[in-house]
This record gives structure tokens, C-alpha cells and sequence, in this order.
């Protein structure tokens, strides 16, 4: 299967069974990659690994601890998993249940949004309040693969250093060959990540920092890491189910909701609305603990700072949907490319971008202005 399959081979299985009473099993299954410097880079990640853990253990438990506590049924907010080790997840395959990807190139509408973040907080929240039943170091030593964030770690690095490299410095090129107004301070910003920027952002990864909660976070919850159902009668997005939780860890909420807020959300329904739709989260994760019989120890004002602490990441995510998730789907699957994928991913994602600057970089730098003065504008309000 052709997409964005960075971490694994994808293919759709049908089994048929000689009974014909019983009808067929449509499945998904991710596969490690054949290449295998690449596929040491994935394991040094321990992405598999993250996937197995989290349906086989820590998911199969919050599911349970839900339906004993009579809880939101959480086996529909993702896939079905019927197997998982670390070479092989085995999934139901949505396609066959009318789920859609929608197109990356379309952001999330205010509408859309509410149903991703009501379900990120029904997850959310019932990690919540099995981490504060726990204690976060028992938690810990219960699901061990839950203590990095991968994508973060040293040795995330070699794999997601690059592609924010790219990003902080097309954003400088972009600023520095196609100045706009407002584009100096914007320039000054980001030059403090040209060297070392990955491990400035990861900072905001790491489980020392004070946070209002503790839950489960996807850790790339974005357009491509979710699927949409519409309703047959509406013909409107009504239902969706989040995949992909190779980097999954333990961290604050607002790891995810900047994440997916600045990547995966329409700029303008963002600017106009981040505070409605935080108080969504907020009202589905506090909804959640109810029903769970926790207790919720911090208030929508507190998520709000958290958001605001945590917005640097969401800035970064953010810029890359203005000038690179365009030429992200002509990069080859990775299954097709011989020798050192992440130079030929980054390589050939440098060059389309190179061109893509030539035709339209004054646009990009009006772009990247209108961020940064959002992410200013964010980090400095008062309530």
C-alpha cells in the first residue's frame, strides 16, 4: 500500500474461510521494513515495540478498567487490534467499515475538530485516572514503554531531527530571501533553533517538567493518524477513529492538543476558536473522569497555561503545513528506495520544497509571519 507509511509496510488482508456461513475478515496489517539501516532506526526508536505494548497491555487495560467502572466504551475510538508483537500488528481493516482518510491538504473544520479532541479526551481521561489510582511511577514500571517519548530521544534524533531541520531552515530561507512585514522578528525567533533545535524542542518532551496531568499521548496525533466516517443521511464527518500509536508515551495533554491544533486544524478555525475548542477537550476529559469516579485536579484555566507553555512545538509543527506537507506525498514510499532512505527522504523533500520557494516563497514568508505573530500573540495573553 502506497501512503504515509514512514515506519512500516502496510497491505490489506482478506482471509475466506471454507465455511461460507462465515463471513470473511477483513484486515490491516503493518509490517517492519525490508530496508534494514532503516529498520535499525525504527527499532532504535522502539516504535513496534510502543504498538505492541500499547494494545496488548496498557489500551487492554483501560478498556477494561472502563467497562468495570462503567465508562465510555472505548474499543471504538481505534482499530480493532487482533495481534501485535514487534515485527507484526495485526488490525481491522476500516477501509472495509466505510472509514475515509480525508485529504491532508484540508485541515480540520471547527466541527471535525470536536469529534477528534471529544475522542483524544475520552482516551486521555481514562489514562488519567488510572495514573493518579496508580501513582505515575508505579504507572511507570507497569507500562515501562511508556517512560520516552520516543520520537524525542536521542534516538529520535536520527530520524525526526532531520525533518525539523528542514523546517527551521526553509523557515529561515524563506524569512531571510522573501522579507514581509513582521518577518524580522519572526527571523530572530527561529534562528535559535538553526543549530540544536531538535533537542531545544524535545525539552518540552521530558517528563521532569511540571504539567497539570499526566495521561496516555498519541505523540503524532495529526490528518494522517485519524480516520472519518460520514453519516448517510447528513453526508457530514460524524464519526472518527485515531490509528497509529507507534509513539505513543506518558506526558501532559497539551503535548497532543498543540500538536494537533498547529498541524492538523484549519489556521483560521484555530485562530478564532483554540479556546472553544480546548474547552470541548476539557468538558469530554472532565465528562470522562466522572463516569470513572476520579477526580479532576485541574481546571480548563490550567489546561489553557498548559497550551500556552507548551504552543513552541505546535509553532514548528504548524510551519511545516505551510510550505512542506504539499510535496510530502511525492516523497517514494520507502519500501522503493535503495541505500539511506532518510537522506533520500530529506533530500528529495529539500529539493521539491527548494522549488516550491521560487514560486511562491512570498506567500510562505506572509505565512510563517502570521504564525509566529499567532504563537506571540498565544504565549503572551492573559486570561
Amino acid at each position: 500500500m502506497d501512503g504515509d507509511h514512514f515506519a512500516s509496510r502496510c497491505e490489506c488482508v482478506t482471509i475466506h474461510f471454507q465455511d461460507d456461513t462465515i463471513p470473511p475478515v477483513e484486515l490491516f496489517v503493518k509490517k517492519t521494513v525490508t530496508n534494514s539501516d532503516y529498520a535499525g532506526l525504527l527499532s532504535d526508536m522502539q516504535m513496534f515495540e510502543t504498538e505492541e505494548s500499547f494494545f496488548n497491555t496498557i489500551f487492554a487495560d483501560m478498556n477494561n478498567y472502563s467497562r468495570e467502572r462503567n465508562g465510555f466504551e472505548l474499543e471504538g475510538l481505534l482499530p480493532k487490534c487482533y495481534y501485535a508483537d514487534k515485527s507484526l500488528v495485526v488490525l481491522e481493516n476500516l477501509f472495509k467499515r466505510g472509514y475515509v482518510m480525508l485529504d491532508k491538504l484540508k485541515r480540520h473544520t471547527v466541527e471535525q475538530s470536536s469529534i477528534v479532541l471529544t475522542n483524544l479526551a475520552r482516551l486521555h481521561g481514562t489514562s488519567y485516572v488510572l495514573v493518579n489510582e496508580l501513582g505515575e511511577d508505579a504507572f511507570l514500571t507497569k507500562y515501562p514503554s511508556l517512560v520516552d517519548a520516543h520520537m524525542w530521544s536521542e534516538a529520535g534524533a536520527a530520524m525526526n531531527g532531520p525533518f525539523l531541520d528542514s523546517i527551521f531552515h526553509t523557515s529561515l530561507k524563506i524569512l531571510q530571501t522573501h522579507p514581509t512585514p513582521g518577518s524580522g522578528k519572526a527571523l530572530e525567533h527561529i534562528l535559535q533553533f538553526e543549530t540544536e533545535g531538535f533537542f531545544k524542542l524535545a525539552k518540552y518532551f521530558d517528563l521532569k517538567n511540571p504539567s497539570c496531568a499526566r495521561v496516555v499521548c498519541h505523540g503524532d496525533i495529526w490528518g494522517a493518524n485519524m480516520m472519518f466516517k460520514q453519516n448517510e443521511e447528513t453526508q457530514e464527518y460524524d464519526e472518527c477513529v485515531i490509528i497509529d500509536f507507534q509513539t505513543a508515551h506518558l506526558g501532559s495533554p497539551a503535548l497532543d492538543l498543540v500538536y494537533y491544533m498547529f498541524l492538523a486544524v484549519d489556521s483560521e478555525a484555530r485562530r478564532s476558536n483554540w479556546k472553544k475548542l480546548l474547552q470541548v477537550y476539557y468538558n469530554a476529559f472532565a465528562e470522562t473522569v466522572e463516569k470513572l469516579q476520579g477526580e479532576m485536579k485541574f481546571s480548563l484555566k490550567d489546561l489553557m497555561n498548559e497550551f500556552r507553555r507548551n504552543a513552541e512545538p505546535g509553532f514548528f509543527f504548524g510551519l511545516f503545513f505551510v510550505f512542506g506537507v504539499k510535496v510530502f506525498e511525492k516523497i517514494p514510499d520507502v519500501e522503493n528506495i535503495e541505500g539511506n532512505v532518510m537522506e533520500t527522504i530529506i533530500g528529495t523533500l529539500n529539493d521539491m520544497i527548494e522549488q516550491s520557494i521560487t514560486e511562491e516563497g512570498t506567500d510562505f514568508s506572509v505565512a510563517v509571519v502570521e504564525a509566529f505573530q499567532e504563537f506571540q500573540t498565544l504565549v503572551n495573553e492573559q486570561d
